[in-house]
């Protein structure tokens, strides 16, 4: 059977403690404070918060060893009220690292702290915790001791929420036990606690027990029903726990029926829904699974889900599948012949279910025993486990009637107190209905100005803050917008003057002196040509860089030719000394495109290509530019290193963002084998 985790200090204590969630920059603070703390008072909160931290980051063993810190130095200042959240915050980490044993001693020490300090609040937390924790360990009397003790306490306190929940479990226990009428009288009184507060989660919660009681005594028709009407109501809320395990056991009930082909589909909706460790320790879908394809004689498959299931249990400290997975695989190597292997694995079922007096592992162990003696011809061992099955199922049929018979007995019971309760209900109303009637209209009539006026008021001042923040938002950006396509349009123009004065200006008088250096060495003397030829090679050199850093500030191929020739030059004289190799094309560019997109493209590609030589290691380089319908894209691609995760926040590569921001266009990165850039700009058709 599929077990519901119930994470009972928790649902009965949301209003004891709140858990902060600042991350890893709180822990790190929170670990700083600790060498600083100036006393033990001091310790003992950073430890509690520091705790929390942990906690809520899901890291139960640092929680469960700073929850630890927390309670020790409680203990030492025995401060009460420290002490006994001490105890209740070391539990919490301990739920979910399912150490039962730590788990029963912390929550018995804290119980007993609770009856010190007569604190009755956690006599209720801590005994309902012992009592759940005994039932797990099948220790059913125990059990109902700590939950009497828990449920007198919160009658005491009077709080509906603590009794209505320690009740459910006491019917929990009760219904384990196989007292019938006990259990049903429990399941009745939280019921009439959760239909008085409207509680619907809590009363299919009860539902899905019902289902349970309803299983063990063979009322399987009784069972599906409330199955069902659980798995709608959870599908509403979209409950993936509940909805996992009510799918788990409508599909046990199936393969109890022998309705496998049903059961295949329900199990296997359910091991769908596991989507951690937590789920798969708590499922049992596995070994439900295994003894489907067992039953449909799929052997290899069964055989490998009642191994991952013992595999599960191993990594999870569990066996509660132990003896009839281990029974189900000895019928598969039955079944296979392989005897030797079958003898070994009923044995540990046969074992593990006497030490804990599973009467129906017993019979399927003991039964699975003299089948695999019948078959090795040992006729002697075949006919002891034959007496041992026999025993066993008689045992089983006697314990069955006496279930039945509680089961009779406790279903009139049932029906006494239900019209009992119906009865009562109904008197209550009577009386009430005539003071509430008098008081509706007055009632409901404050009710709705008040909250009209509050709802108006609230919605009125909501909209008005949110136009006033979108405004502002929208002003900002506008702002910042227009700043930074103000400093990229006065960049670009002054580089095409600077561009323009060293091209007409020291361009052409650097010329010019070259020009009168040649005349003058046709008039001097020999001597002095060979000072003349140096000074005139120097001029030369000077031109040519003059020329280059013009035609860097605002080449003049994009001035007067457009794009594509500017693209081709720049790629020239970008790699043509260089041992990258380069390819270039470009489709439907037909036509030039305004001023600021050439641009664009251009500085673009001149920051792609200073990337590239600096930092890629490629040996190749492919350039695009292609028009589609009014898309203008530009593509880089290299066969380099590609871009390290913190590349595309350099200021070169904000530079190609914050220059398309001006164009409305797009930029797109992509790096796997070297790098690919995509770059996008809306133009005219």
């Amino acid at each position: 059977m599929w077990k519901i985790r119930r994470w009972s200090c928790l649902t009965l204590c949301l209003s004891i403690f709140s858990f902060s969630a600042f991350g890893q920059g709180a822990i790190d603070s929170l670990t700083t404070k600790l060498e600083t703390a100036s006393d033990s008072s001091e310790l003992m909160m950073i430890y509690k918060a520091l705790g929390d931290e942990y906690f809520n980051q899901e890291n139960d063993l640092k929680a469960l060893e700073t929850y630890e810190k927390h309670l020790q130095i409680s203990l030492a200042r025995e401060d009460s009220f420290n002490i006994l959240s001490g105890y209740f915050n070391v539990i919490q980490p301990l739920i979910y690292l399912e150490k039962l044993p730590r788990h029963l001693e912390i929550a018995r020490e804290g119980f007993d702290y609770a009856l010190k300090f007569s604190n009755l609040k956690y006599q209720v937390i801590f005994g309902n915790e012992i009592g759940v924790l005994y039932r797990k360990m099948g220790l059913g009397d125990s059990s109902i001791v700590y939950l009497n003790s828990a449920l007198e306490a919160s009658i005491v306190l009077k709080n509906k929420g603590y009794e209505s929940f320690i009740l459910e479990n006491l019917g929990n226990t009760y219904s384990n036990q196989g007292d019938f009428i006990e259990s049903i009288q429990s399941y009745l009184a939280a019921q009439k606690i959760y239909r008085e507060s409207n509680d619907h989660k809590s009363l299919q919660e009860l539902e899905y027990n019902l289902g349970v009681l309803y299983k063990k005594i063979g009322e399987y028709g009784k069972s599906m029903d409330s199955y069902k009407e659980v798995l709608q109501y959870f599908i509403l809320q979209n409950d993936t726990t509940y909805i996992r395990g009510t799918l788990h056991n409508i599909a046990s009930l199936y393969q109890i029926q022998n309705r496998l082909d049903s059961a295949l589909i329900y199990a296997t909706k359910s091991a769908k829904l596991e989507f951690n460790m937590d789920d798969l320790c708590n499922s049992g879908n596995s070994a439900l699974l295994g003894r489907i394809h067992l039953g449909l004689e799929q052997l290899d498959s069964a055989e490998y889900y009642l191994n991952k299931e013992l595999s599960t249990m191993e990594n999870c400290n569990s066996k509660f599948y132990y003896s009839p997975a281990k029974s189900a695989l000895g019928e598969i190597y039955l079944r296979k012949g392989r005897l030797e292997q079958s003898e070994a694995y009923f044995k540990e079922s046969y074992n593990y279910a006497i030490a804990n007096n599973y009467q129906e592992d017993i019979i399927e162990s003991s039964k699975g025993l003299f089948q695999v003696y019948l078959a090795q011809n040992d006729y002697k061992k075949a006919l002891t486990y034959h007496r041992k099955f026999k025993n066993a199922e008689d045992s089983l049929l006697n314990l069955d009637n006496t279930r039945k018979i509680a089961w009779l007995e406790a279903n009139q019971r049932m029906n006494y107190l239900a019209d009992s309760l119906e009865f009562e209900r109904q008197l209550s109303e009577t009386k009430l209905n005539a003071e509430i009637n008098s008081q509706k209209v007055k009632r409901r009539t404050i009710v709705f100005i008040a909250t009209t006026t509050l709802i108006i008021a609230g919605v009125w001042f909501y909209f008005l803050q949110k136009r006033k923040q979108i405004r502002h938002n929208e002003q900002l950006a506008k702002e910042r917008e227009e700043g930074l396509q103000n400093v990229l349009v006065a960049t670009e123009t002054e580089r095409s003057r600077i561009s323009k004065d060293l091209h007409d200006g020291v361009g052409q008088q650097l010329s010019a002196i070259k020009l009168a250096m040649s005349d003058i060495m046709g008039k001097v003397e020999d001597s002095a040509k060979p000072q003349i030829a140096q000074l005139n090679d120097l001029l030369t050199r000077s031109a040519e860089e003059v020329r280059t850093i013009s035609h860097q500030m605002m080449p003049r191929a994009l001035v007067d030719h457009g794009l594509i020739e500017a693209i081709d030059d720049l790629l020239k004289n970008s790699f043509t000394y260089s041992e990258i190799e380069y390819e270039f094309e470009y489709k439907n560019i037909y036509s030039r495109f305004g001023e600021r997109i050439e641009i664009t493209i251009y500085r673009i590609l001149q920051e792609l290509i200073n990337n590239v030589l600096k930092h890629s290691n490629a040996t190749l380089v492919n350039v695009q530019l292609y028009k589609t319908g009014n898309q203008l894209t530009l593509l880089v691609e290299d066969n380099g290193d590609g871009l390290k995760h913190d590349k595309p926040k350099g200021h070169g590569l904000q530079n190609i963002k914050s220059r398309l921001t001006i164009v409305n266009g797009k930029v797109n990165f992509e790096t796997s084998q070297g790098t690919t850039v995509f770059v996008s700009i809306p133009v005219d058709k």
